[in-house]
């Protein structure tokens, strides 16, 4: 890693050149903290590295995981109490998955899950992703990313060391 203009260490490439499996596991191993950026046509994801776990963020946000969704799917919510909750959001601009507990829609175990479920898939459409440029910010926390972390820092995230198996499984299983 080397230090960019500002002094933060910074590590980036195409997953071309360099597996994105070996830099997750790399990040996590580490116990690093920062931001991953991961940009291919016009998708950019970013995954969030903090002491308490990590969360991603995808721009444009993929409308096969939101959350709502995810929770009709899993049983837990009906459309109906769905369109509630969105009324609820735009008139108060609270995230969905606040309103959706504080209106007592979902349990908090609910939410959980299905955001967990949300980064899992995320992580594995990142793993199909063979051509893609990449920066990893150890330590960074910009305007930009301290505004997307808050969307995120109340939430409960995927654990570090979970991340970390998974991308050894997942190198594993693709190396047979």
């Amino acid at each position: 890693m080397e230090p960019d203009n500002l002094g933060v260490e910074t590590l980036e490439g195409n997953i071309a050149n360099i597996n994105l499996v070996d830099i997750l596991i790399m990040i996590t191993s580490g116990g690093m903290v920062g931001t991953l950026e991961i940009c291919s046509a016009n998708v950019v994801k970013k995954i969030f590295f903090r002491e308490k776990g990590v969360s991603i963020v995808s721009y444009p946000p993929n409308p096969q995981w939101r959350l709502g969704d995810l929770l009709i799917e899993m049983g837990r919510l009906t459309p109906e109490k769905l369109q509630q909750a969105l009324e609820k959001q735009r008139e108060t601009q609270t995230l969905i998955g606040r309103v959706l507990i504080q209106n007592q829609y979902v349990s908090y175990e609910d939410i959980l899950y299905a955001i967990r479920r949300q980064i899992k898939e995320e992580l594995f459409e990142l793993f199909q992703w063979t051509d893609a440029e990449f920066v990893f910010r150890q330590g960074a926390m910009n305007q930009e990313t301290r505004l997307a972390d808050s969307r995120v820092m109340d939430l409960p995230c995927f654990n570090t060391e979970s991340l970390g198996n998974v991308a050894k499984l997942f190198k594993y299983v693709s190396a047979k």
